[in-house]
């Protein structure tokens, strides 16, 4: 704390994800992502007058991704990179109390990769907060630009659950967003909070992966594109009492527009589609309740409809002309034992269509017993309480007569105990 009021807080981390799919009747076939990530940061708040507050601070972080496919001892894909990032930020707060809250700040951020020159952002932003009712009520609305030089991408078009991770650079964009929301959020005596919000936000340097890159070319397996999200979110929380908790119900729309790489026409127009996460409704109820003998009882339900996918539609079998006698030719299957070469699948639009609707209920239970040199705390978690079988995605088989369509489900009911020890 400094004299006059305030802060300097200076923090380090590190972080370091990874993710694989290995098929049993495919050993030597093998999909892994990971990424590292380790920062450095400093952050000073001051209050130079009653009314002003004023925030600066830096930071430096290093990334690095690595990705791999490949099956039978041969690499088919995959990549790696490494990147800086440099950020500074200063932002200005003036506050009435019960009548205005104002913020105004500026972000700069240098991004350096390993491939590439460095990229400068700066990403402006404001916010203002109007009260009324004595403070029990307020009108909000905030704009600002957000850049992001880490992308999650998933293929669309396999039904794989498998996000594979990289960082930008001179053949990949960095994402910029930019974001205007508006609102209400008020107090009810001094148990209920309530807040309801719109926003629209527009992106530029979504990626995708490029279903016509040369497999010669490591520069074009990623495509670039645009993007927009529009929704509203609403809240309830009861605060005070033995049973609190929340309500909180979200409407959300997004698009992604990609170059149609497989069109012939010049210049290719575009594709539209959802992205993976565009998840029309979504809803969460959150309660904490008093239990038997001291225990502490949580619950929470998750109901939301279902994520875009993109269906299989049907099949065909692949064939090639094969000399037979008599300098002839024969349409025959490509020596396939089923005489058929095997079949190609045909898709319907991207993500044109959707997953049943999600739900599940997960309860827990808590109980701390403080001792002299801190506190044990055992809990028991219920994951999925009345095992729904909610659909992580679908595979289809067509060397049946007729086809069929399964699906692979998420979690059954999965119990968990465990201890935490805080001191």
């Amino acid at each position: 704390a400094r004299r006059g009021g305030g802060s300097l807080d200076i923090r380090a981390n590190a972080s370091s994800y990874d993710n694989g799919l290995l098929f049993p009747d495919f050993g030597d076939t093998n999909f892994s992502s990971d990424i590292q990530q380790a920062q450095i940061r400093a952050d000073l708040d001051t209050r130079p007058s009653r009314y002003w507050g004023v925030q600066v601070g830096s930071s430096v972080e290093r990334m690095e991704f690595e990705n791999s496919f490949s099956t039978g001892g041969t690499t088919f894909g995959g990549g790696d990179g490494r990147g800086w990032l440099f950020g500074n930020y200063a932002q200005a707060r003036f506050s009435l109390p019960r009548r205005w809250l104002v913020e105004l700040g500026v972000r700069a951020d240098a991004y350096d990769p390993a491939v590439g020159k460095t990229v400068f952002e700066p990403s402006p932003r404001v916010a203002l907060k109007r009260f009324y009712r004595n403070g029990d009520l307020a009108a909000k609305v905030a704009a600002g630009r957000y850049t992001q030089f880490v992308h999650s991408l998933r293929d669309e078009e396999l039904p794989l659950g498998l996000d594979i991770w990289i960082i930008s650079d001179e053949n990949v964009p960095h994402t910029v967003s930019d974001q205007v929301q508006l609102g209400l959020e008020g107090w009810h005596d001094i148990d209920w909070f309530w807040s309801i919000e719109g926003y629209y936000r527009s992106f530029n340097g979504v990626v995708t992966f490029n279903t016509a890159d040369n497999p010669n070319d490591p520069t074009d397996d990623i495509l670039g594109g645009k993007g927009t999200s529009w929704g509203a979110d609403f809240m309830i929380r009861k605060e005070t009492g033995e049973v609190n908790g929340w309500l909180a119900i979200s409407f959300l729309k997004a698009q992604r527009r990609f170059p149609d790489v497989l069109s012939p026409l010049t210049p290719a127009p575009e594709v539209m589609y959802p992205p993976i996460f565009d998840r029309r409704v979504d809803l969460d109820f959150v309660m904490s309740y008093p239990g038997p003998w001291g225990w502490t009882g949580g619950l929470r339900w998750n109901m939301g409809t279902g994520i875009p996918y993109t269906r299989a539609v049907g099949s065909h079998a692949y064939y090639s002309p094969r000399y037979v006698g008599g300098g002839g030719l024969d349409w025959t299957g490509d020596g396939d034992s089923s005489g058929t070469g095997g079949y190609g699948v045909v898709l319907a639009d991207r993500n044109s269509t959707r997953y049943p609707l999600y739900h599940r209920l997960d309860v827990s239970f808590r109980r701390s017993f403080s001792k002299s040199w801190g506190a044990l705390t055992p809990y028991v978690n219920l994951v999925n309480v009345y095992n729904q079988r909610n659909v992580l995605f679908y595979f289809y088989q067509y060397d049946e007569a007729p086809a069929t369509r399964s699906g692979i489900s998420m979690f059954p009911v999965l119990p968990t105990l465990g201890l935490e020890i805080s001191f």
